[in-house]
């Protein structure tokens, strides 16, 4: 999974969720990259949410939301 780069507070969910970390090493275009566990395999679609908060300055004119990506 791919979130922005400035994601704090992050939490996934899911059924077969298990554990998941920050990967120390990638990061492109403004997000990096996370390691989400599952309890076991699962083949076809899955639900998985994330949350997290991302904080801005105060009065700002403008920001720039960046979205989840699926990595592979």
């Amino acid at each position: 999974m791919f979130l922005p780069t400035n994601a704090e507070s992050v939490r996934f969910q899911g059924e077969q969720f298990q554990t998941s970390s920050r990967s120390a090493a990638r990061s492109t275009n403004g997000l990096q990259e996370w390691e989400v566990k599952l309890h076991r395999r699962v083949i076809g679609q899955f639900l998985l949410q994330a949350t997290y908060q991302t904080l801005m300055p105060d009065q700002a004119p403008e920001t720039a939301l960046r979205g989840v990506q699926a990595a592979g």
